[in-house]
């Protein structure tokens, strides 16, 4: 864990293997956690990144419909 923190403060994480699975391990525990306070590293971090991209994807999709498709679902 101290490797990954020390790759973290030099921004090295993208260079290191030891780092990118650390990291990969840490997201896909993240994808499902539901702990208000998780003590897994990144994990709050990796949800509110999954959280915003799952919102911008819901609201490009949402920009997309056709009025058709807005009035087979009322």
């Amino acid at each position: 864990m101290h490797y990954v923190r020390q790759c973290i403060i030099k921004r090295q994480v993208s260079q290191s293997p030891t780092c990118k699975q650390f990291i990969s391990l840490c997201h896909y525990h993240a994808k499902t956690c539901a702990a208000e306070f998780c003590a897994v590293p990144f994990c709050n971090e990796i949800r509110e990144k999954i959280a915003k991209k799952n919102e911008e994807a819901f609201i490009q999709e949402f920009e997309n419909l056709n009025v058709e498709d807005i009035e087979h679902f009322i």
